[in-house]
């Protein structure tokens, strides 16, 4: 008898709570809802820390000279093609083997040179250390590549307009 009045108080209680549920949710009228917004978190994105340059390069030279200059590097299947325009990827880390481009864009008649600085280390290294970047470059656009030979570090690669340093252009080989 007690487990009979059990499940008839059961019935009892869970019978009503269906049928509300049934019928709330088939009644023509959507019922309103208040949803308080969650506030949203203010996330506040840092910018990536610049490098520290190991000197600063003369701004106003270097736009007598350049609207831009940058490095990336130079995708495999375009290393010995003549294929015009490159597809350089936007980047300042490599792997020794890879090859660097140099790209940018000359605003005046210029034949810039370019050296590697260790940052570490603090001295210039590699071949053709101030050497010129090639042939004199006219107004527009240029890129200009080289084998990354460096070992494992951070670098700068500083391009100069006579001896006044216009670019400074860290990079790290990994």
């Amino acid at each position: 008898m007690k487990m009979r009045l059990k499940s008839v108080a059961t019935a009892v209680v869970l019978v009503p709570l269906l049928v509300a549920i049934v019928l709330g949710g088939c009644s023509g009228k959507p019922k309103a809802q208040k949803v308080s917004p969650k506030p949203q978190k203010k996330t506040q994105t840092k910018p990536a820390p610049t490098p520290q340059l190991s000197e600063q390069p003369d701004q106003a030279i270097f736009s007598q000279y350049f609207k831009k200059l940058s490095i990336g590097k130079l995708p495999a299947q375009y290393v010995d093609s003549k294929d015009w325009p490159w597809r350089i990827e936007n980047t300042n880390v490599f792997s020794r083997g890879d090859t660097m481009a140099t790209q940018g864009e000359v605003v005046k008649e210029v034949q810039p040179s370019s050296k590697y600085y260790d940052v570490q280390a603090k001295i210039f290294v590699g071949e053709n250390v101030g050497g010129p970047m090639g042939p004199v470059l006219k107004p527009g656009g240029f890129a200009g590549t080289n084998k990354v030979d460096l070992p494992p570090g951070k670098y700068e690669l500083k391009i100069y307009v006579g001896d006044k340093l216009v670019s400074v252009l860290p990079f790290e080989v990994r």
